[in-house]
């Protein structure tokens, strides 16, 4: 099955994104910061099809998440939209 991934620190945004994904039929995959995503994107990735990426987080922010997936060959491919609520 299809999934989305969305990152972002906050648990209310995620479950707004995951009630959107679900409308669609596609599995949805969370994570609150990016080395949370990018520990989820060790195990899982080959399904994903859309990265939804938070620019303002703690441990890992969106930028240095979006530097890593897009340097590593078996990320690079997924496309990434960047949102922000500034």
């Amino acid at each position: 099955m299809k999934k989305i991934l969305a990152v972002d620190d906050s648990s209310i945004i995620r479950k707004v994104i995951q009630g959107l994904v679900d409308t669609i039929g596609y599995e949805f995959l969370e994570a609150a910061n990016g080395q949370e995503a990018l520990d989820l994107l060790e195990d899982d990735y080959q399904d994903i099809v859309l990265i939804l990426l938070d620019c303002n987080m703690p441990i890992k922010d969106g930028l240095e998440t979006l530097d890593e997936l897009k340097n590593d060959p078996r990320f690079h491919d997924i496309p990434v939209i960047m949102v922000t609520s500034e």
